[in-house]
């Protein structure tokens, strides 16, 4: 999967812009659920703690920019301390063949769109295991309003 970003806004460090940690999509995958299971859209404290974020590279780019990443990239934004907004619209994309272990919570009527390519005929899948996703069956929030209370 890969996260395509949009910048509608310049980001900054003022405004909160996104910060990388180069090579940490090959590492772990990190849960995103909380100590009770409830998905909370984000690392676990201990996670992040243990994480040397010294390499961490800060994407402060002007509106129009593009920024491109692998999902299981370790990514953050700080909160926005400035006046000035950094809108964003993220665009994701996977192989065809990697087939999506749920169904978009989203509702998008472009969900599972072939952009390129043929439907494939098998599901592609590497060893080991992985998280499975949320159960949105009670209703979808966006990760924002599940990390309003400031992490």
């Amino acid at each position: 999967m890969l996260a395509v970003g949009l910048l509608l806004d310049d980001a900054t460090a003022d405004n909160g812009a996104m910060a990388v940690l180069p090579g940490s999509h090959r590492g772990p995958i990190y849960t995103h659920f909380d100590a009770q299971g409830r998905f909370a859209g984000g690392m676990r404290a201990e996670d992040i703690a243990r994480l040397d974020r010294s390499g961490a590279v800060l994407l402060a780019l002007p509106a129009g920019s593009v920024h491109i990443h692998h999902y299981r990239l370790v990514h953050w934004s700080a909160p926005n301390t400035s006046s000035a907004d950094r809108r964003l619209l993220i665009n994701a994309y996977a192989a065809a063949d990697a087939v999506p272990l749920a169904a978009d919570p989203t509702g998008s009527p472009r969900y599972g769109q072939l952009v390129r390519g043929a439907y494939p005929s098998v599901a592609r899948r590497t060893g080991g295991e992985m998280p499975m996703p949320p159960d949105w069956t009670r209703g979808y929030t966006s990760i924002y309003e599940l990390q309003g209370d400031g992490r």
